[in-house]
């Protein structure tokens, strides 16, 4: 037993160094063919150096300015994932910004911190275009990191979060592998919090939401197997003005992609963003 020890060691080690660079570190997915709409190329620069790149598309020329509307992709992914929608908001009067997030796409970093940095590095691009009136749409990670951007600033009238985690230690334990024993997976864990600079218990958006003055539409697919429903409902409960679409058959990576959603949006864009203009038939 005592030649088997060591090697017993060593692996466990591994599981947990190989469970903490999951956690953190994203699949790079590249960047393929051309923006969906003519654009300018944007860069800013994140509080510990990184450079961040996205595509801005100005709304259409017969429009009256509206503000900016944001698209935060999720994990693994990158700002390609449902840009093709800018269309919808440049038509309404609105800036549309996809950026990909740190450690994703084009931007540079190694890790993602699921809003820790996040929150501050969207801050940053929300102050180079000077924007006032920003409405936040995001998918899963993006998602979480558009409802900790509401509670925190005063510039988000709305947000839209398709199949956002409530809070990291829940959706982290429900993807905890089987085969990890209880150290390991604690081993994991504070190794992925040590590397990343931040602790798993501070990322709620589900605590967050009760902070957020602004409407707040979730959608979520009703066979989201990576997260479940049960998260929408808990970030639900919290909001003040908040509203819940469940998708019939949907499940996670395409909350975002199918027609419904987008129906579903741009009726609250009508009913909750810009009733006056709704109502007037402008």
């Amino acid at each position: 037993m005592r030649l088997l020890a060591p090697g017993l060691v060593t692996i466990l080690s591994s599981c947990a160094t190989l469970g903490a660079a999951a956690l953190t570190r994203p699949m790079r997915v590249p960047i393929v063919g051309q923006a969906p709409l003519p654009h300018r190329e944007l860069e800013w620069r994140t509080a510990d150096g990184l450079t961040l790149r996205g595509w801005l598309f100005e709304p259409r020329a017969d429009t009256t300015p509206r503000g900016l509307v944001v698209l935060v992709h999720g994990k693994d992914i990158n700002r390609q994932h449902f840009a093709g929608e800018a269309a919808r908001f440049t038509s309404r009067g609105y800036r549309v910004l996809a950026y990909d997030q740190r450690a994703h796409g084009r931007s540079q970093g190694e890790r993602t911190t699921y809003g820790f940095r996040e929150v501050d590095d969207l801050k940053r691009g929300l102050d180079l275009l000077q924007a006032t009136r920003v409405i936040l749409i995001g998918e899963s990670l993006g998602a979480a990191v558009a409802l900790q951007t509401g509670a925190r600033d005063r510039r988000v009238v709305g947000v839209v979060a398709g199949a956002s985690f409530s809070d990291l230690p829940t959706i982290v334990a429900e993807h905890r592998p089987v085969f990890f024993s209880d150290d390991v997976f604690a081993q994991a864990v504070t190794l992925a919090e040590r590397e990343a600079g931040f602790e798993l218990s501070q990322i709620s958006p589900a605590r967050d939401a009760a902070a957020i003055e602004a409407p707040v539409l979730l959608l979520h697919g009703t066979k989201d197997t990576f997260i479940d429903p049960s998260h929408s409902q808990r970030i639900l409960a919290n909001t003040r003005r908040g509203a819940l679409v469940p998708l019939e058959g949907v499940g996670h990576i395409d909350v975002l992609l199918v027609r419904e959603s987008w129906a579903r949006i741009e009726r609250w864009f009508d009913e909750a963003i810009d009733p006056v203009d709704a109502a007037s038939g402008s």
